[in-house]
């Protein structure tokens, strides 16, 4: 496939991600050390794996789109960074989900309720990174959900819509590959900025100091 400018937009948005995952992360642990609410640990921790995923993406990208022909070198890259990414990814969220569900069932239930639920929900079809990272999704959502209508405060709505937009992202990612459209791909990489910008909105009001 020849190269077209458009090629440059989904590199530049992972950077926008990876400079937004950066400021996150800080912004994520000064809450934490601010609320003490151990959520927020597990936020930072969660988007810490993910930038380093999202930082894993763009180089792969970078490396794309500056080969001017297959080789050995990008065949590695191709099966070993992106595979790290993925897995990342998927390690990311499941910390997120693991930290929901120890807000809403304990520490004695957490890792066990989160587990059942992954092997109920994941179906073993392709592409399986998606699926299985919007499973995660779908799970931290409804536990969000579920932490919302417990207090119904705007500090418990921002990371119910942070997340509804980061499973609409892998679910646009899922039908991009499916239908094999770049354009689908571009939006889905808005959406999961916009769902960050949720988040750091989050961090700089709860990192506030009183």
């Amino acid at each position: 496939m020849p190269f077209e400018p458009f090629h440059l937009a989904l590199p530049i948005l992972d950077f926008v991600g990876i400079l937004s995952l950066a400021a996150l992360s800080v912004l994520l642990y000064r809450a934490y050390r601010i609320s003490g609410n151990s959520l927020f640990l597990y936020f930072f921790t969660g988007f810490t794996i993910l930038g380093l995923g999202e930082f894993g993406r763009f180089f792969l990208f970078l490396t794309i789109i500056f080969t001017p022909r297959p080789s050995f070198f990008f065949f590695f890259l191709d099966h070993s960074v992106a595979l790290l990414s993925q897995v990342l990814e998927i390690l990311g969220f499941l910390v997120i989900a693991l930290g929901y569900t120890m807000e809403l069932f304990g520490k004695e239930k957490a890792l066990a309720s989160i587990i059942v639920s992954q092997v109920r929900r994941s179906p073993l079809t392709f592409p399986m990174v998606n699926i299985i990272s919007a499973s995660i999704l779908v799970y931290i959502s409804l536990n969000a959900f579920a932490i919302y209508t417990k207090n119904k405060q705007s500090l418990t709505l921002a990371p119910l819509l942070a997340f509804i937009l980061f499973l609409l992202s892998n679910i646009l990612s899922i039908l991009a590959f499916l239908l094999r459209d770049e354009l689908i791909v571009l939006f889905s990489r808005l959406v999961y900025i916009a769902g960050l910008y949720v988040f750091l909105w989050l961090a700089l009001k709860v990192g506030k100091t009183p």
